[in-house]
């Protein structure tokens, strides 16, 4: 949902972004650009109002590639190993809290400080859990989606049972208890 969102909220700052463009160069050209967009007006204005909106639209649409691309490079990201954060990022939030960490820990000219090290502490391990958990739970979820796949393909290649005795069968008589089977009767 958060991500939904946030997309949504993407495409209402490109939209408000590509008209706030537009006005501009209306107030950049003044009058005759207005009269060339009603189709009035001397023909040099015409030329220049097509000539200016062509490079705000291929600026407008520049920048929707550019923002789409990094979008799948996040879902590529994502697909191969779980978190949509890159490993800089990880790398630099970890970081950041091991610093935070360090200084917290260390003892200070005037002596051991509590509240130092409860602020330091406390900064670090957030940072730290900020920069692990996107990491860990992506792991974690990549898991159970391996064990689902496993358990499905378990489940889809396993043996016909007879129903009567419980052995593996392989056509339509039970080689055990010689039961005359149907696929309705079988249970995998």
């Amino acid at each position: 949902m958060g991500r939904l969102r946030a997309l949504r909220r993407m495409r209402k700052r490109a939209i408000k972004d590509y008209e706030h463009a537009l006005e501009r160069t209306y107030q950049k050209v003044g009058k005759d650009f207005e009269k060339a967009a009603q189709g009035k007006g001397r023909p040099s204005a015409n030329k220049e109002y097509a000539k200016i909106t062509a490079k705000v639209e291929a600026k407008y649409q520049r920048k929707n590639a550019r923002q789409q691309r990094r979008r799948e490079a996040a879902d590529l990201r994502e697909r191969e190993t779980g978190t949509r954060q890159s490993p800089g990022v990880m790398i630099a939030k970890i970081a950041g809290g091991l610093l935070f960490f360090a200084v917290g820990v260390s003892p200070s000219e005037g002596g051991f400080s509590l509240e130092v090290f409860l602020v330091g502490a406390i900064i670090g391990l957030a940072l730290i859990t900020w920069g692990l958990l996107p990491f860990l739970a992506g792991r974690h979820r990549k898991a159970k989606e391996v064990e689902s796949a496993r358990h499905q393909f378990e489940q889809e290649n396993a043996p016909a049972v007879c129903p009567a005795c419980g052995a593996p069968t392989k056509g339509i008589i039970c080689e055990y208890c010689g039961t005359p089977l149907n696929k309705s009767s079988c249970k995998p």
